[in-house]
């Protein structure tokens, strides 16, 4: 299918794409908690769906496979930006092995 030429079929199935993506930012931006920053919202999510709606209707696998992978770098480099500037250390307790 040629993106060039948009006809209503495809019009409608990137507005579709545009809208599931837009509905599922806007619950995770309400669902959040008011301190917290998260790295995916409303424009993260809308993106992606209409990436995810483009390569569907291109349906080629080099695009795809190209996309996949530059969303998986950028969810990765969120998800250690997210984990430096929180830097939590564990503690371990192992309360069932304590001799008191």
């Amino acid at each position: 299918m040629d993106l060039l030429t948009l006809d209503s079929k495809t019009c409608k199935i990137l507005a579709e794409a545009l809208a599931i993506g837009m509905l599922v930012g806007i619950e995770r931006y309400r669902d959040r908690d008011p301190d917290e920053k998260r790295a995916a919202g409303v424009r993260t999510f809308t993106i992606i769906a209409l990436l995810g709606a483009v390569g569907g209707l291109l349906a080629e696998r080099t695009f795809i496979l190209a996309t996949f992978g530059a969303l998986s770098a950028f969810l990765w480099l969120g998800y250690y930006r997210h984990a430096i500037q929180s830097l939590v250390v564990c503690q371990l307790n192992f309360w069932p092995l304590e001799i008191t």
